[in-house]
């Protein structure tokens, strides 16, 4: 049996025993899983000093420190294509080329666990031990072995040496072949038939044939020990080791062509000839795009990423190809082949496609396109996701995006604008004035209304004179004047104008509310104003405005609105005083 162990405490064991699972702890465990494995394909493109591969490597050591602490142990159950946890399966994946728990099942591993104080460095060690083992030819990565030479402190497996040789053979005798030492002291070589036709006629043609006989005989019979050594398994263990060494051995053409052009760049030294033999990979780049095979071509562009990390000082000329190389990989031509690979054919390896676009870094619009052309709901989050983590490096570049025939991408631009903390990104939002489209007006009004700065505000303003009266509406009720004076004249500007007695109860409602909501002293003297100036022969359309403007006092029930509704009780004007008493009275009854 090969197992890593190292001694532990009667205390510890116990400890490690008396806790109870719980929901908590499963969903701790699928976190980890999950994060483990997105880890391993990031680590498996980009370099180990990458920051994609820092970042998810201390996401990772962050989430098992936390479940460390608390349960001392994580010990992880090695199926097939699948990670348990006290006979609960928590992380799963059928794909065998890319699989994790098949990594180390396939070399015969069924337990594996991380142990409290794992550290960083030896996280890293184990994510660096994985990579070395992805890049070994098939016949020679085993990661039992290498785990076993690597003698980690904090991290062990469990996986019996005779895992292979105790199923084959198991129930059966096997072949016995005699062989009868004393011929050799015969002094007679048996030749072939043709052997015997060239040297030696006096040979007859029925020894030669004989011979054959043998050959073939032997032949037959260690056939028969081959098929005796797969028949001692089960059915089920049979195809599972069939599987297994089919999948480890078999490598693409793709693949191997493109490892072995990588190995060709890397070790030669003539520009010219470099620079042919990239235009081999470059066809190949195409071809692995055709087939929808974007994991390898994330790996090859990784690779080139790498060779341009390791020989940027060394061979400037040969950088500057590959950088070139990268060019022209994100010219219209190969842009309009990622297009007819992921909508004209079924695919949905969407980890892979934007594992490629984070090295690839194309135009947006290419995004932009595929969104609006792919329905997925998981495609269409993972775009969104990818525009969130480029907007904190490019946030323009996400403007090109948004146009009137895009509703649906428009939108989720705005909203990645709107929670943006840099204030450029909420200025941009000001260019959706000009659209016709009233949901991307919406979406725009929406978004400002969530920013708390005056910036957000003084657009919003701006929106309060759009043609369409919902639209109005809407941006008034998000407006907030946040103590800004200019913001508070623009408002009360807006009900002076003539024309806003001519507008529905509901718009001046929104407008006397914002006023209330400032709670600054000028907008409380002008709503009292307006209230007190209603008078017995006011005009139907004035008592209504002044109405809204108790309704607004009601709403703020702040001390300083109470004591204008204690004012307007007085009014000369009979609706005036009626819903001045009943807003003070609703007030007094809600604070009981």
């Amino acid at each position: 049996m090969r197992e890593y162990s190292k001694k532990i405490s009667p205390q510890e064991t116990s400890k490690s025993e008396e806790v109870e699972v719980t929901e908590e702890q499963i969903q701790q465990i699928k976190e980890i899983l999950h994060l483990l494995a997105k880890t391993v394909s990031q680590v498996k493109i980009y370099p180990s000093d990458h920051s994609t591969v820092k970042n998810f490597k201390d996401e990772l050591l962050e989430k098992l420190t936390t479940y460390l602490e608390k349960y001392w142990k994580l010990e992880i159950d090695i199926g097939e294509f699948s990670f348990g946890f006290q006979s609960q399966t928590v992380y799963h994946d059928p794909a065998p080329l890319k699989s994790l728990p098949f990594l180390f099942f396939k070399d015969g591993m069924q337990k594996l666990s991380f142990y409290r104080r794992l550290n960083d460095h030896q996280l890293q060690e184990f994510l660096e031990l994985i990579k070395k083992y992805y890049r070994l030819p098939p016949e020679e990565s085993d990661i039992v072995s290498l785990l076993w030479e690597k003698d980690f402190a904090h991290i062990r497996y469990f996986a019996p040496d005779d895992y292979l040789e105790t199923k084959i053979g198991v129930g059966k005798q096997p072949i016995e072949i005699d062989v009868d030492t004393q011929a050799f002291q015969t002094g007679t070589i048996e030749l072939s038939s043709e052997d015997m036709a060239v040297l030696s006629p006096r040979i007859s043609p029925e020894a030669a044939g004989r011979e054959i006989e043998m050959k073939e005989e032997i032949l037959v019979k260690k056939q028969e020990v081959e098929q005796i050594k797969i028949s001692s398994l089960d059915e089920k263990e049979s195809l599972t080791l069939k599987s297994m060494l089919e999948i480890n051995r078999k490598i693409s053409p793709e693949e191997e062509l493109s490892l072995l052009i990588m190995e060709m760049l890397r070790l030669e030294e003539d520009v010219d000839r470099f620079s042919a033999t990239l235009k081999v990979l470059a066809h190949n780049h195409k071809n692995i795009i055709e087939k929808g095979n974007f994991s390898l071509a994330a790996k090859l562009l990784g690779d080139l990423d790498d060779f341009c990390r390791t020989f940027s000082s060394q061979s400037p000329e040969k950088v500057k190809l590959v950088h070139r190389f990268f060019h022209e990989a994100r010219t219209k031509e190969h842009l309009d082949l990622i297009k007819s690979t992921l909508v004209e054919k079924e695919f949905s390896d969407y980890d892979a496609f934007f594992e490629y676009i984070e090295i690839l870094r194309p135009e947006l619009l290419l995004l932009g396109y595929l969104y609006e052309e792919i329905k997925s709901t998981d495609f269409r989050l993972r775009t969104v996701n990818y525009f969130k983590k480029l907007s904190k490096e490019d946030f323009s570049a996400l403007m090109e995006l948004a146009q009137e025939d895009r509703v649906s991408l428009t939108k989720e631009i705005i909203s990645i604008l709107g929670f943006a903390e840099d204030k450029r990104m909420i200025l941009l939002l000001a260019n959706f004035l000009s659209y016709r489209n009233a949901s991307i007006k919406r979406a725009a009004i929406e978004s400002l209304g969530k920013v708390e700065e005056p910036s957000a505000s003084k657009i919003l303003i701006r929106f309060m004179a759009d043609k369409d009266e919902k639209l109005r509406i809407l941006a008034t009720k998000n407006l907030r004047i946040h103590e800004d004076e200019s913001l508070l004249k623009s408002t009360m500007q807006m009900v002076q104008d003539k024309s806003f007695l001519k507008k529905s109860v509901e718009e001046k409602q929104s407008l006397m509310d914002v006023l209330a909501r400032s709670k600054m002293e000028k907008a409380y003297e002008f709503l009292q104003y307006m209230i007190l100036k209603t008078g017995f022969f006011s005009r139907p359309k004035r008592v209504e405005s002044s109405l809204c403007a108790i309704e607004a006092m009601e709403k703020a029930g702040t001390p300083e609105a109470i004591n204008i509704l204690r004012k307007a009780t007085k009014s000369s004007g009979k609706k005036v005083r009626q819903a001045s008493r009943s807003a003070l009275q609703k007030l007094s009854t809600s604070k009981v």
